[in-house]
Formats: structure tokens, sequence, C-alpha cells
């Protein structure tokens, strides 16, 4: 009985009335053949058979009226449909990207102004000593801690060596790591002499910066 009335609550309108309709107007007829069966011919028909098919023929018309104006029943569109709350977080996923910041495996410069890169301060430098031949200058680019562990009879030592060498040829220069105050780098170098010999070879650099000078300087970590 349960289910029947909840199939009954989802049968349109329109289709129960026609069926009623079918069925007052059924009994209508029905009662009417047994009457001229069973009644002599001039019996009238009661007025409760009339009534019954009147009933019946205008429950059929509003059944019909009603399926036309109503038309068949409209299938759920696209839009309309409840989107899945799986399908739902994977459009959120895809127009909203979760985005995760990768540290750049380049080493980045500190943003002081006017500041040298590692690169333009190591170019300077042997330029200074073979191009200038101003080797105080370029002792004064050292850090003490530096002087003493290359030079420690000073800087006689560090011209008498310079003076030897023509030319250096910085073939690459790569930054390993860096921070807002200091750098490490990996040179590879080819050192001229006057006399005509070259030396190639590689070597790290770990410089700091002196904001005093506004400049890198050769430091031991």
């Amino acid at each position: 009985m349960t289910d029947f009335l909840s199939a009954l609550s989802k049968t349109p309108v329109s289709i129960i009335l026609i069926v009623a309709g079918l069925i007052f107007l059924a009994f209508a007829i029905l009662q009417i053949s047994i009457n001229i069966r069973t009644v002599k011919a001039a019996t009238p028909t009661s007025k409760r058979q009339i009534l019954a098919g009147l009933v019946g023929a205008i429950m059929i018309v509003a059944g019909v009226y009603l399926s036309v104006k109503t038309g068949p029943p409209e299938s759920p569109s696209a839009t309309d449909t409840p989107m899945p709350a799986s399908a739902q977080a994977a459009a959120i996923s895809t127009s909203q990207p979760d985005v995760t910041t990768i540290p750049s495996l380049t080493p980045t410069l500190p943003s002081t102004p006017d500041m040298q890169t590692p690169q333009e301060f190591l170019n300077n430098y042997y330029a200074v000593l073979t191009d200038k031949k101003d080797y105080w200058e370029a002792w004064g680019l050292l850090t003490p801690k530096f002087q003493k562990a290359i030079n420690p009879k000073g800087i006689n030592d560090y011209i008498s060596f310079w003076e030897t060498i023509k030319h250096v040829d910085l073939n690459k220069i790569d930054v390993t790591w860096i921070t807002a105050q200091s750098v490490n780098c990996q040179v590879e170098m080819t050192l001229h002499g006057v006399s005509g010999f070259a030396d190639s070879s590689a070597h790290s650099y770990f410089l700091v910066y002196n904001t005093t000078q506004r400049s890198w300087m050769f430091d031991i970590p």
C-alpha cells in the first residue's frame, strides 16, 4: 500500500484525471448497457448514470488539457544537475591551482644600489693587477685575514709575484652560493706570464662585501 501511494504521488495530475474519467465513463456506459438488456427500452436512464458519464467526460477533457498545456516532464539539463563534491574540488583545483613558491637554484644578488656583481669584481680586480699595475689598490681588495694567509711576508711578496704576470684570462666564473654579505665563486683561469708561460688552474674564492668601500673583498671563510 505504501509503494502504491508513493507511486501515485509521483504520477502527473493529468494522467490521474484521464484514468479516473475513463473509469467514470466506463461505469456509466456499463450501467446503461445493463439497463438496456434487463429493463424495457422505454425506461429512462437514471440520473446517477448520466452524472457519472458527464463527470468522466469532464475529467478526461481536463486531463487531456493539462497534459497538452504542461507537456512532457523536462529532463534536467546539464547546468541544473548538481555537481558532485569531488568534481567541484577538481574544478576548483584546475581553475585556481595551488601555487607553491619554488626557490630558484640560481643564486641571486643582494639588491644594494650600484653593487658590483662578483663577476664584475673579479674582472676588475685582475684588470687592476695586470692592466693598471696598481698593486696597492689590488692589495686593498684583500681582507687582512686573506693577506696574511696568502702572503704572510706582506705586500712585497705579493707585488713580486704579480710583476711576473702579464695577463689573466677568466675562463669561467660560477657563483655557487651568495648571501647579502658573502659569496662563494668557482673560478677557472689562465695566467699568462711575462716570460711567455701559461698556467691554467681552478680556484674557489670566498668574497665578503665591504659596505664602507662598496666593494667585494677576498676573504678566508
